[in-house]
Protein backbone atom coordinates (compact mmCIF):
# COMPACT_ATOMS: atom_id res chain seq x y z
CA UNK A 1 0.00 0.00 0.00
CA UNK A 2 1.24 3.40 -0.43
CA UNK A 3 -1.22 6.61 0.41
CA UNK A 4 -4.31 4.88 -0.10
CA UNK A 5 -4.06 3.16 -3.11
CA UNK A 6 -2.63 -0.25 -4.06
CA UNK A 7 0.39 -0.12 -6.43
CA UNK A 8 0.80 -3.21 -8.50
CA UNK A 9 4.50 -4.71 -8.27
CA UNK A 10 4.12 -5.24 -12.43
CA UNK A 11 3.83 -1.55 -13.25
CA UNK A 12 6.44 -0.79 -10.83
CA UNK A 13 8.93 -3.46 -12.78
CA UNK A 14 7.78 -1.83 -16.43
CA UNK A 15 8.08 1.60 -15.26
CA UNK A 16 11.76 0.76 -14.10
CA UNK A 17 12.62 -0.91 -17.58
CA UNK A 18 11.73 1.53 -19.48
CA UNK A 19 12.90 4.75 -17.31
CA UNK A 20 9.31 5.64 -16.84
CA UNK A 21 7.52 7.77 -13.81
CA UNK A 22 4.77 6.20 -12.02
CA UNK A 23 1.73 8.67 -10.32
CA UNK A 24 0.00 7.35 -7.69
CA UNK A 25 -3.05 9.37 -7.32
CA UNK A 26 -6.94 9.99 -8.37
CA UNK A 27 -7.12 9.42 -11.91
CA UNK A 28 -8.99 12.23 -13.24
CA UNK A 29 -7.21 14.77 -10.65
CA UNK A 30 -5.67 17.40 -12.99
CA UNK A 31 -3.43 18.50 -10.04
CA UNK A 32 -0.52 16.37 -9.98
CA UNK A 33 0.82 18.07 -6.46
CA UNK A 34 -1.90 15.64 -4.83
CA UNK A 35 -0.29 12.22 -4.95
CA UNK A 36 2.41 10.91 -5.72
CA UNK A 37 5.60 10.54 -8.23
CA UNK A 38 7.73 6.88 -8.16
CA UNK A 39 11.00 7.73 -10.07
CA UNK A 40 14.58 6.57 -10.09
CA UNK A 41 15.89 8.05 -7.06
CA UNK A 42 18.66 10.70 -8.42
CA UNK A 43 21.66 12.29 -6.90
CA UNK A 44 21.04 15.12 -4.55
CA UNK A 45 23.08 18.01 -5.50
CA UNK A 46 23.66 18.65 -2.16
CA UNK A 47 25.31 15.60 -1.39
CA UNK A 48 27.61 16.05 -4.25
CA UNK A 49 30.64 18.59 -3.33
CA UNK A 50 31.44 19.25 -7.07
CA UNK A 51 28.82 19.91 -9.45
CA UNK A 52 30.91 21.85 -12.56
CA UNK A 53 33.78 22.46 -14.07
CA UNK A 54 34.51 26.27 -15.55
CA UNK A 55 37.58 27.08 -17.83
CA UNK A 56 38.04 31.08 -18.45
CA UNK A 57 40.96 31.15 -21.72
CA UNK A 58 43.95 33.06 -22.48
CA UNK A 59 45.32 34.38 -18.95
CA UNK A 60 48.15 35.89 -17.72
CA UNK A 61 50.13 36.06 -14.86
CA UNK A 62 51.79 39.04 -13.58
CA UNK A 63 54.36 39.18 -11.16
CA UNK A 64 55.88 41.98 -9.21
CA UNK A 65 59.36 40.74 -7.04
CA UNK A 66 60.99 42.03 -3.94
CA UNK A 67 59.35 45.53 -3.40
CA UNK A 68 59.30 46.55 -0.27
CA UNK A 69 56.48 46.34 2.64
CA UNK A 70 55.52 49.49 2.58
CA UNK A 71 52.51 49.53 0.14
CA UNK A 72 53.54 52.86 -2.09
CA UNK A 73 54.13 50.18 -5.49
CA UNK A 74 50.97 48.82 -5.79
CA UNK A 75 48.16 51.29 -4.43
CA UNK A 76 50.09 53.23 -7.75
CA UNK A 77 49.61 49.80 -9.65
CA UNK A 78 45.81 49.54 -8.23
CA UNK A 79 45.46 53.20 -9.27
CA UNK A 80 46.80 52.79 -12.65
CA UNK A 81 44.82 49.43 -13.09
CA UNK A 82 41.46 51.17 -12.04
CA UNK A 83 42.25 54.23 -14.52
CA UNK A 84 42.30 51.33 -17.54
CA UNK A 85 38.79 49.95 -16.16
CA UNK A 86 39.84 46.64 -15.48
CA UNK A 87 39.05 44.31 -12.71
CA UNK A 88 41.72 41.79 -11.47
CA UNK A 89 40.26 38.32 -11.07
CA UNK A 90 42.29 36.97 -8.59
CA UNK A 91 45.46 38.63 -6.19
CA UNK A 92 48.24 37.32 -4.22
CA UNK A 93 50.93 38.47 -2.25
CA UNK A 94 53.64 37.20 -0.42
CA UNK A 95 56.06 37.99 2.02
CA UNK A 96 59.61 36.57 2.05
CA UNK A 97 61.77 35.60 4.66
CA UNK A 98 63.55 38.93 4.25
CA UNK A 99 60.54 40.99 4.98
CA UNK A 100 60.24 42.26 0.88
CA UNK A 101 56.80 41.32 -0.71
CA UNK A 102 56.18 39.22 -3.93
CA UNK A 103 52.50 40.18 -5.48
CA UNK A 104 50.88 38.76 -8.39
CA UNK A 105 47.71 39.03 -10.13
CA UNK A 106 45.95 37.40 -13.07
CA UNK A 107 43.93 39.09 -15.71
CA UNK A 108 42.97 37.71 -19.39
CA UNK A 109 46.03 38.65 -22.67
CA UNK A 110 44.25 41.39 -23.86
CA UNK A 111 43.75 42.93 -20.29
CA UNK A 112 47.83 42.59 -19.16
CA UNK A 113 48.84 44.13 -22.86
CA UNK A 114 47.02 46.95 -21.75
CA UNK A 115 48.45 47.23 -18.50
CA UNK A 116 52.23 47.02 -19.71
CA UNK A 117 51.29 49.56 -22.48
CA UNK A 118 51.08 52.00 -19.55
CA UNK A 119 53.36 50.81 -17.03
CA UNK A 120 55.61 53.10 -17.65
CA UNK A 121 53.50 56.13 -16.52
CA UNK A 122 54.64 54.96 -12.95
CA UNK A 123 57.57 55.22 -13.09
CA UNK A 124 58.70 52.59 -10.86
CA UNK A 125 61.96 50.65 -10.64
CA UNK A 126 60.29 47.51 -9.85
CA UNK A 127 59.56 45.87 -13.30
CA UNK A 128 56.65 43.65 -13.64
CA UNK A 129 57.12 40.29 -15.39
CA UNK A 130 54.28 38.36 -17.78
CA UNK A 131 53.62 34.69 -18.00
CA UNK A 132 51.34 33.61 -20.91
CA UNK A 133 49.79 30.55 -21.70
CA UNK A 134 47.37 29.69 -19.06
CA UNK A 135 43.41 29.11 -18.06
CA UNK A 136 41.46 29.58 -14.82
CA UNK A 137 40.10 25.97 -13.98
CA UNK A 138 37.28 26.35 -11.21
CA UNK A 139 35.83 22.79 -10.04
CA UNK A 140 32.12 24.28 -8.62
CA UNK A 141 29.92 22.97 -6.04
CA UNK A 142 27.53 23.41 -3.23
CA UNK A 143 29.10 21.05 -1.21
CA UNK A 144 32.82 22.78 -1.24
CA UNK A 145 31.81 24.14 2.09
CA UNK A 146 29.80 21.62 3.79
CA UNK A 147 32.39 18.63 2.64
CA UNK A 148 36.41 18.37 4.02
CA UNK A 149 39.37 16.99 1.87
CA UNK A 150 37.83 18.89 -1.99
CA UNK A 151 41.31 21.09 -2.48
CA UNK A 152 43.14 18.12 -1.43
CA UNK A 153 41.39 15.59 -3.55
CA UNK A 154 41.79 18.66 -6.26
CA UNK A 155 45.43 18.88 -6.01
CA UNK A 156 46.37 15.45 -5.53
CA UNK A 157 44.39 14.63 -8.96
CA UNK A 158 46.15 16.90 -10.41
CA UNK A 159 49.39 15.95 -8.63
CA UNK A 160 48.57 12.46 -10.13
CA UNK A 161 48.10 13.72 -13.72
CA UNK A 162 51.62 15.26 -14.00
CA UNK A 163 49.72 18.60 -14.06
CA UNK A 164 51.13 21.73 -12.78
CA UNK A 165 48.71 24.28 -10.86
CA UNK A 166 49.52 27.71 -10.02
CA UNK A 167 47.84 30.41 -8.00
CA UNK A 168 44.81 28.84 -6.06
CA UNK A 169 41.96 30.68 -4.81
CA UNK A 170 38.90 29.36 -3.00
CA UNK A 171 34.89 30.32 -2.25
CA UNK A 172 32.46 28.75 -0.33
CA UNK A 173 30.91 27.62 -3.63
CA UNK A 174 35.19 27.11 -5.79
CA UNK A 175 38.23 26.60 -5.78
CA UNK A 176 40.24 28.18 -8.49
CA UNK A 177 43.64 27.46 -10.24
CA UNK A 178 45.71 28.66 -12.92
CA UNK A 179 47.21 25.70 -15.36
CA UNK A 180 48.82 25.68 -18.29
CA UNK A 181 46.81 25.76 -21.08
CA UNK A 182 48.51 22.68 -22.52
CA UNK A 183 46.80 20.66 -19.82
CA UNK A 184 43.61 22.37 -19.72
CA UNK A 185 41.46 19.09 -21.41
CA UNK A 186 43.44 16.42 -19.64
CA UNK A 187 42.42 18.32 -16.02
CA UNK A 188 39.16 18.63 -16.97
CA UNK A 189 38.85 14.93 -18.17
CA UNK A 190 40.72 13.74 -14.64
CA UNK A 191 38.97 15.89 -12.36
CA UNK A 192 35.25 14.96 -13.99
CA UNK A 193 36.09 11.14 -13.64
CA UNK A 194 37.50 11.96 -10.24
CA UNK A 195 34.39 13.67 -9.25
CA UNK A 196 31.96 11.31 -11.22
CA UNK A 197 30.76 14.43 -13.16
Amino acid sequence: MLGRGVLETRSVELASKYNVRLFLGKALEKDKSKGTFIMEKTKNLEDMPITGISIKEDYAIMRVNDLPNDGIFLGELFTLIAKLDINLDTISQQLTHDGKVNFSFYCNKKQSDTILKHIDELNSKYPISRLLGFVKLSVVGVGISTHSGIAAKVLSTLNAHNIRYYMITSSEISISLTIEEKDKQKAIEVLGEAFDL
